[in-house]
């Protein structure tokens, strides 16, 4: 790739910006080839006079709720300075993270209903974590403005198959207009949705041509490439692309994945940042051994069940609870250096109503109503109040917040806060920290109108 193929491919993301009135969703995974399309994107547009600057570009990143912390931060401060500098040089574009539903995060179904730690023939994970997330946000854009455009990072030199699905979805041109030139050039038909289309910019570039790009010119937002480079150097290999249907290859063997990753062998993520340094990441490792060793365990760990192939089910009851008070000790362990939760409230809500569904006998019942608080305080031993104080108060709360739309965190803190000052006679703050949550929500959360 040298200066003039570049100045084409600007050239040619002008054209195709210009053309239509078709929104922009472009997939971003915070890997090299996403972080090309991204900054490839952006000076495009920014190159553009203000005036013919005339449509949205969203730009969504998958957030699974178990990617690597380390990785997270980056996307983080990534999505944070993308805003801040599209605001500033008036480009009509928006960043934002996709999550999965409450009730279909890892946490929920593996815990919560028992499934088995994800295999390569029974990967659960990937259309409930990503797929799904990417799909309805793309669905609600298209019946907002009708039809989309989604930009990914895809390139034909990845491998074989991806070469052919993009070849199998490329748009005929039956019509010989300057429109469907332009469209059979550049588009492809998505494979599940009719209204939306998929633009590959960097499809004919090969690894050199991306990490040439990524290391001869600057972020065009202020973010130093030269630290993707190494983090890419600490954990080795290839991203994990946003998945936005069943024909985008899953993670498998590539290294910016999900931490739980039960899909191959070895988790060479976290072993190439563990052998780099990032030595707190060790217990989620072991954690992720835990979980992939206990599916195999199947005649302790799993429910018979000779109507399923190899004769096993779901994890058993018991066999969760033990899952949970582990991932408890490896939140614990971590906390005091990382500062993270490595699952929500709403989560240990979830996971207690599906055990609540499951539980047969009084027996049972009184061992399991407050399953997940029993395991809580077996680990941290009244050193750290529960986040789950009452299960069923804040069962229907978090119920409330999803029927009218309210994020639960949100409220939950500013109950916290409420019952923290509570003992003061005079609570002049009260409102100050209550403002700071709604703030924080609103910054987070607000899009391009």
């Amino acid at each position: 790739m040298n200066k003039t193929e570049l100045k084409s491919k600007i050239k040619e993301i002008q054209d195709l910006y210009l053309f239509d009135n078709k929104p922009w969703i472009i997939g971003y995974s915070g890997g090299k080839d996403s972080t090309c399309v991204l900054q490839l994107i952006y000076i495009a547009i920014k190159n553009l006079p203000p005036q013919q600057r005339h449509k949205k570009i969203w730009t969504i990143c998958g957030d699974t709720l178990v990617e690597i912390p380390t990785v997270v931060e980056r996307i983080d401060t990534t999505l944070d300075n993308l805003n801040k500098s599209a605001k500033k040089d008036e480009i009509p574009m928006h960043a934002q993270k996709v999550y999965p539903e409450v009730n279909k995060s890892f946490f929920v179904n593996l815990i919560g209903r028992g499934y088995p730690s994800p295999t390569r023939t029974f990967r659960w994970c990937t259309e409930r974590l990503k797929i799904d997330p990417a799909t309805e946000y793309i669905k609600n854009k298209v019946s907002s403005h009708g039809e989309v455009i989604v930009i990914l990072g895809a390139r034909k030199k990845e491998s074989m198959s991806r070469a052919q699905t993009m070849k199998a979805h490329k748009i005929k041109n039956t019509v010989k207009t300057k429109r469907k030139d332009l469209e059979s050039k550049l588009l492809r038909t998505h494979t599940s949705l009719s209204s939306a289309f998929v633009y590959a910019p960097i499809e004919d570039w090969d690894l050199n041509d991306v990490w040439t790009f990524l290391t001869s010119f600057d972020s065009p937002w202020g973010d130093n490439n030269a630290d993707l480079v190494m983090l890419y150097q600490k954990a080795g290999g290839d991203e994990c692309p946003l998945v936005i249907d069943t024909s985008t290859p899953s993670c498998g063997n590539s290294r910016f994945g999900c931490w739980v990753c039960t899909v191959v062998e070895q988790d060479k993520s976290i072993k190439g940042f563990i052998e780099n340094g990032e030595s707190w990441l060790k217990p989620m490792a072991d954690f992720r051994d835990m979980i992939a060793k206990m599916r195999e365990q199947r005649e302790k760990h799993r429910v018979k069940d000779t109507t399923r192939i190899g004769g096993y089910g779901p994890f058993k009851l018991s066999s969760r609870k033990l899952i949970l008070k582990e991932l408890f000790k490896v939140e614990k362990e971590m906390y005091d250096t990382y500062k993270t939760r490595l699952i929500r409230t709403e989560e240990l809500l979830a996971i207690q109503k599906e055990w609540k569904k499951q539980i047969k006998g009084t027996k049972d019942l009184n061992d399991l109503r407050n399953g997940v608080k029993r395991c809580w305080d077996e680990v941290y031993n009244n050193e750290i109040e529960t986040p789950v104080l009452d299960i069923d108060e804040d069962m229907m709360l978090a119920e409330l917040c999803e029927k009218y739309k309210v994020p639960f965190s949100m409220i939950n803190k500013m109950l916290i806060d409420e019952r923290d000052l509570s003992k003061y006679a005079r609570r002049v703050h009260i409102f100050k920290r209550l403002k700071k949550h709604i703030d924080k929500e609103i910054n987070s959360s607000v899009a391009v109108s």
